[in-house]
């Protein structure tokens, strides 16, 4: 389908958009684990169209099927590089239905030109996309509206980037209600047990890690909500009855005065919650203020136990930074998560041991190991591409947690790694003091009945045989 590049504005009133999450396959068993996020990127895109009088749908595929595609005037959807197959198809089954297609997300934020060509989609959106996703749905000529790259008569443009929205207060809160909240029953994040939601209270990230793409999506400019704005969410999210929330910030403990004001009003609600930090980015006071205002678990990037590993990947952090914010976390009375990866440029198997070696002092309540993913625009893509790792590998097997790896690195097999990363997992959960350690810390039946499901999750999925 060719759009014209001014098209005959239609009435907004009358638009219909359909917004749709793809599954992401490659995570199988470990759903039951971690469980099902909210689409919480897809339903502040949603309800920023809702509240501009456009109507507008979610149709989440991580929980239900596809139903029909019938009756929208425009089908966006989110492209993330493992999902590029399963967009292509939604592509199609979008076009039989005559809608206009939108992509966003990271994938064709990076690659437009490719990833317009590959699915045939219309238009990709780059970057955030409130904005530019509202102008679409009302009719503004193409050529007109920053951020985005679109297919016409001529061949594929690509307008000027957007400036990033300023001010994110003025981003309406996620109206959670356009959910189907039943469907989602697992808790947001690993080691949380009950009713969970999801929320952002900023948006970019100012590191400069190697293996990441994230600067390309929100800058790396970090920009706040502020703390008034984000205690509205917290008490619309009170009211629907959760109990925890996950903050799914890149770096949740940036800015220390902003952290212990939010402490002190999120405190009122009687509600736990977990976070994402670096481990530079913790001390007493800030870890104390959470403990006291309910954070029940921070997960910190630790990535790898070598100095060496952690210099070359930009990560700008050291071991004894590591092992501080641990001990002093776990002081604080707060579960930790160590956030490791395997797979890095010139890491060597001398490397891999100091990894084990820093996850065994740490003593963390829980681990994540993944094979770092040579993803596209990120310096591990640019330097696999040079080496020939990446040769014919297809979009979908671009996935951290697969069971089979498909790239290399330069002195280890994808059979390898994924190997080093199972051993990982079975030595630190099949290990009788972890057991006992968290047998001793169970406090109810749903505890018990969550650890049970996580353990025989993790064995099947990752453990070998």
């Amino acid at each position: 389908m060719l759009i014209s590049q001014n098209p005959t504005k239609p009435n907004s009133k009358n638009v219909k958009v359909l917004l749709i999450r793809p599954s992401d396959r490659s995570l199988g068993k470990f759903k039951k684990v971690g469980g099902v996020q909210h689409p919480m990127n897809l339903l502040s895109l949603a309800t920023y169209l809702d509240n501009n009088s456009i109507e507008v749908g979610i149709l989440d595929l991580e929980v239900e099927p596809i139903k029909s595609l019938k009756g929208y005037d425009i089908i966006g959807i989110t492209a993330m590089t493992p999902n590029i197959p399963q967009v292509i198809e939604l592509v199609h089954l979008a076009k039989l239905e005559g809608a206009k297609t939108v992509l966003g997300g990271i994938h064709p934020t990076v690659l437009p030109e490719d990833t317009i060509k590959e699915t045939e989609a219309d238009i990709v959106v780059r970057g955030e996309g409130e904005i530019s996703l509202l102008e679409i749905a009302k009719g503004v000529p193409l050529n007109k509206i920053e951020g985005i790259s679109y297919r016409d008569t001529t061949g594929i443009k690509h307008n000027p980037d957007r400036k990033p929205i300023e001010n994110l207060d003025e981003i309406p809160i996620p109206n959670r209600s356009m959910l189907k909240l039943n469907l989602y029953t697992g808790s947001a994040s690993p080691a949380i047990i009950g009713n969970s939601a999801v929320m952002f209270t900023s948006r970019g990230c100012p590191n400069d890690c190697n293996f990441c793409s994230a600067k390309y999506m929100h800058g790396k400019r970090v920009r706040f909500r502020s703390i008034g704005h984000i205690m509205q969410e917290v008490r619309d999210i009170n009211a629907l009855g959760f109990n925890h929330i996950t903050i799914d910030d890149d770096t949740f403990t940036l800015n220390k005065k902003r952290i212990l004001d939010f402490c002190n009003e999120y405190k009122k609600w009687n509600m736990t919650f977990d976070i994402d930090a670096r481990v530079d980015t913790v001390d007493n006071e800030i870890l104390s203020a959470l403990k006291k205002s309910g954070c029940t678990k921070i997960a910190y990037g630790v990535e790898s136990g070598s100095n060496k590993v952690l210099k070359r990947m930009r990560k700008g952090i050291t071991l004894d930074q590591v092992k501080k914010a641990f001990k002093l976390t776990r002081e604080a009375g707060i579960k930790t998560q160590a956030l490791i990866s395997i797979g890095h440029i010139e890491e060597t198997k001398e490397d891999v041991e100091l990894t084990k070696k820093l996850i065994s002092e740490i003593e963390a309540d829980y681990l994540c190991v993944s094979v770092i993913t040579p993803y596209p625009k990120t310096e591990v893509y640019e330097y696999d591409i040079e080496k020939g790792y990446l040769n014919n590998i297809k979009w979908d097997n671009y996935a951290c947690f697969k069971d089979e790896i498909l790239w290399r690195t330069d002195n280890f097999t994808g059979d390898e790694l994924v190997k080093i990363r199972d051993k990982m997992y079975k030595d630190f959960y099949i290990n009788i003091k972890y057991i006992l350690k968290q047998v001793k810390g169970l406090r109810n039946f749903n505890q018990l009945k969550y650890y049970i499901t996580a353990a025989l999750s993790v064995i099947k999925w990752r453990i070998p045989k």
